[in-house]
C-alpha cells in the first residue's frame, strides 16, 4: 500500500504515515484516543508501521464495527499487541514493590503492591509458566486497546526485573464470587455493592434481584471479550472480582484465554482451565478434544451456566458440587428438565428453582447448557434473556 505523508496527532503519539484511503476520517481523530495513544507511545515500534498507522485512524476514528469488521481490527491489532508482549515492559519495574502475597494462579503468584493501589502478577516457576504469562499479557493488553476494561480487571500493563514478567492491574476490590458465595449470608453479602441498597426484609425476590444483576454482569463481560474474538476458558466464581467503585463483578485470569483471531494461546491438545467448569467438548472422560473454533464463546457459556446455578443454589455453591452437577447433566444427556426432575428431591432448591421459574431462568439454563456447543445460545443472547433483565 502506498502511504501518504499525512501526520496526524493522537496525544503525544506523532503518526506520519496514514493510508490515503483513510485520510478523510484523520479528522475525527481529535480528541485524543486512549488507550491506544498510550500503549503505542510507550511501546519500542519505530519505525511507525503501516499497520499500527492504519490501527490508529480506525480505533481512533471509531469505524463501526459493521464497517471494518471486529475480526479483521483484530488481525490489524495484533502486530501492535505482539509488540507490547516482546517489549521490556509499558511500566517501570522501580515504581513497584511486592507486598503481601494474595494467592496464585496457573501460572504466576499474586501480590499486593506495598502502597495497597495495584495487584502484581508474577511468572512462577512451574512449568510453561512463562509461556502463560504471555498469553494473559496478549489478552489484557488487547482488551484493553478495544475498550474493554468494563469487562475484566483493570489492566495497567507489565515490567520486567530479576523474578521475570510480571503484569499489573489496579486494585478493585478482595471479594471474587466465589467467597461471596460460600458466604453465609449470600446473596445479601454483596447487595449493597451491585444495587447500592440493604433489603429490609430478605424475600425470594430481593434474593433474585442480586442473582439476576450478577448473572448480567456475568454474561455482559463474557459477550464484550467475545465479541472481539477472545475465549476465557476458565470462567469461574475464583475468576469473578467484585469492583467496588464500578458495583460489579469482572474477569481475571486470562492465562488460559485464547484469541481466535490471531490464534494466539490456541493449542487443541493442552487443557489449562479447571475441568470442574469445562464444557462437554473439553472434557477428556467423554473424548472432548477442547475448544470447537466455530462454536467459539460457547465454550464460556456453558460454564457461565454452572455458576448461575451455583448462584441460585446453595448446595452447588462449591468446586466439588459443581463437578457434581456436571455428572447429573452428563447422566441424563443434558436435558435440563430431566436434570431439574433429580434436583426436586433436595427440599433446600425450592428457593432456587422458585428464582429461576419466575424469571425465565430454566430457559435460559437450557441456552447455556447443551452438550452441542453450536446450539448453546451466546453469550450477548444470554445478556439479552429475561433472566438477566
Amino acid at each position: 500500500m502506498q502511504l501518504d505523508a499525512v501526520t496526524t496527532q493522537i496525544g503525544e503519539l506523532q503518526l506520519v504515515s496514514v493510508p490515503s484511503a483513510l485520510a478523510p476520517v484523520a479528522g475525527l481523530l481529535a480528541p485524543a484516543t486512549e488507550p491506544l495513544a498510550a500503549v503505542l507511545a510507550a511501546t519500542p515500534l519505530a519505525p511507525v508501521s503501516e499497520v499500527v498507522a492504519i490501527t490508529a485512524v480506525l480505533y481512533g476514528a471509531s469505524i463501526p464495527a459493521s464497517f471494518i469488521g471486529r475480526n479483521v481490527l483484530s488481525l490489524v491489532l495484533t502486530p501492535v499487541v505482539k509488540g507490547v508482549q516482546s517489549s521490556p515492559g509499558t511500566l517501570p519495574s522501580e515504581r513497584y514493590e511486592r507486598g503481601r502475597r494474595l494467592g496464585g494462579g496457573n501460572f504466576g503468584d499474586v501480590y499486593e503492591d506495598a502502597n495497597g493501589d495495584v495487584v502484581i502478577k508474577t511468572a512462577n516457576n512451574k512449568p510453561r509458566a512463562d509461556e502463560f504469562a504471555q498469553a494473559e499479557l496478549f489478552m489484557n493488553q488487547k482488551l484493553k486497546l478495544c475498550g474493554q476494561s468494563g469487562s475484566m480487571a483493570r489492566f495497567e500493563g507489565h515490567f520486567r526485573d530479576e523474578r521475570g514478567l510480571s503484569l499489573v492491574w489496579k486494585s478493585e476490590g478482595s471479594l471474587t464470587l466465589d467467597r461471596a458465595l460460600q458466604a453465609g449470608d449470600w446473596p445479601f453479602n454483596v447487595e449493597p455493592s451491585l444495587l447500592g441498597r440493604t433489603s429490609a426484609d430478605q424475600t425470594v425476590d430481593a434474593r433474585a434481584a442480586v442473582i439476576r444483576r450478577a448473572s448480567k454482569q456475568l454474561f455482559s463481560n463474557l459477550a464484550g471479550i467475545h465479541s472481539w474474538g477472545v475465549v476465557h476458558r476458565d470462567v469461574k466464581g475464583a475468576n469473578l472480582i467484585l469492583a467496588e467503585s464500578e458495583k460489579r463483578f469482572k474477569l481475571l485470569d486470562f492465562g488460559a484465554a485464547c484469541d481466535l483471531a490471531s490464534g494466539e494461546n490456541y493449542d487443541p491438545t493442552v487443557q489449562v482451565f479447571d475441568p470442574k467448569y469445562g464444557p462437554p467438548e473439553a472434557d477428556p472422560r467423554s473424548g472432548g478434544s477442547g475448544l470447537v473454533r466455530g462454536a467459539g464463546g460457547k465454550f464460556d457459556v456453558f460454564s457461565a451456566g454452572l455458576v448461575v446455578i451455583q448462584m441460585c443454589f446453595k448446595a452447588y455453591a462449591t468446586d466439588a458440587a459443581a463437578e457434581q452437577v456436571k455428572k447429573s447433566l452428563r447422566a441424563v444427556g443434558y436435558d435440563i428438565k430431566a436434570w431439574r426432575a433429580a434436583a426436586e428431591q433436595r427440599k433446600e432448591n425450592a428457593v432456587g428453582f422458585e428464582i429461576l421459574d419466575k424469571f425465565g431462568g430454566m430457559e435460559l439454563l437450557e441456552g447455556c447448557l447443551r452438550e452441542d456447543p453450536n446450539k448453546r445460545i451466546s453469550a450477548a443472547a444470554a445478556a439479552r434473556s429475561r433472566f438477566c433483565n
